[in-house]
């Protein structure tokens, strides 16, 4: 019996998907065609995703999942002014589209995008959402963190630590959606370097981890990204769909191929081994049936012995201080993130 906060279950099984989309950059001062052309793809690939999911026994489509930047892509050239003009608005036309898709194939769709937020003039966050099947948005989680300042600049919740606190409550720093399907966690990238973040979401009661990626973790010899999720779910007893793009990222404006880098899209079990997964980074969907009715009567949150690993987090600080960007406002570009960041860097 679960030993943390649920709804009750509509499947038994539910069918998941990994759709590894490659979305194309969009232009950062006229982002508009870009943007409906990856929206299109997204829609199509959700389609596609669906009729997969008849080969299957209970033929069902409950959760399909997409990678970091779907609808804008992203551009390491790009300045904070570029990335407000072509980030998403939570209700905008895009976020409408995708909740009309998942109200017509009755699925939940996850995806990570740049967001603006009315309440947080002069910012923009790299967000994972989570749209239900009624057409809604039902969940969000700010990037909390990333691996370092510079290339991802986006702010993030330890940016703004105490002044999100205060809005929201500590509650908030690690959000998990409590659905029909099971217990859904969503976070992007970087989030998943420190394996804290899968802990969080797992003490929380997350059942399901989503992680989405934007042409990251290349396919090498290491799979370094991928081993980091697999270890995830292993040691914090999770089920996991990792859905990693491959040529959404452009370097000085130079798109990278398509089987350039990134993919390996796959939905992993809590004993941390593949159950399916792409072996490139082309498009492609990854399904896999989630057992969620016989996991949840088995899970129980990581056991840990919280207090021994408590005293070193309390004497040790952390790189970098919270609240930078509260305190000094949002860098201008990824050279003022970086020159921000090593003024106060702690090592």
């Amino acid at each position: 019996m679960a030993d943390y906060e649920t709804v009750s279950l509509e499947f038994d099984e539910i069918g998941v998907a990994a759709a590894q989309m490659n979305p194309v950059i969009v232009n950062a001062t006229n982002p508009a065609a870009g943007k409906r052309a990856n929206l299109e793809q997204m829609l199509y690939l959700c389609d596609q995703a669906h009729a997969a999911s008849m080969v299957y026994p209970n033929g069902k489509l409950n959760l399909v999942v997409f990678p970091e930047f779907t609808i804008t892509g992203y551009d390491f050239i790009w300045q904070t002014k570029d990335f407000l003009d072509v980030a998403l608005d939570l209700d905008g036309d895009e976020i409408q589209a995708i909740g009309a898709k998942a109200k017509q194939l009755n699925t939940y769709i996850a995806f990570a995008s740049h967001i603006k937020e009315q309440d947080w003039p002069g910012h923009y966050f790299n967000c994972s959402l989570l749209v239900g099947p009624d057409g809604k948005l039902i969940h969000k989680h700010w990037k909390a963190h990333s691996n370092g300042p510079g290339a991802e600049y986006a702010t993030t919740t330890h940016d703004v630590l105490d002044e999100f606190i205060e809005r929201y409550g500590v509650d908030a720093l690690w959000p998990v959606a409590r659905t029909p399907i099971g217990n859904i966690a969503t976070y992007t990238c970087a989030e998943g370097f420190q394996p804290e973040t899968a802990r969080a979401f797992a003490f929380k009661g997350a059942e399901i981890l989503c992680r989405c990626i934007g042409g990251g973790g290349h396919l090498n010899k290491s799979g370094m990204y991928q081993l980091q999720f697999r270890a995830d779910c292993a040691t914090s007893n999770l089920y996991g769909v990792y859905s990693n793009g491959g040529s959404g990222v452009a370097f000085n404006g130079i798109s990278a191929p398509e089987n350039g880098f990134g993919g390996g899209s796959m939905v992993v079990d809590f004993f941390g081994r593949v159950l399916n997964e792409a072996h490139d980074s082309r498009e492609a969907i990854v399904f896999e049936q989630i057992p969620i009715a016989s996991f949840r009567k088995s899970r129980e949150k990581p056991s840990i012995r919280s207090e021994l690993y408590a005293k070193v987090y309390e004497t040790t600080p952390g790189k970098y201080p919270a609240n930078l960007y509260s305190d000094h406002g949002v860098p201008e570009n990824a050279m003022a993130a970086i020159e921000l960041a090593a003024k106060h860097a702690r090592y």
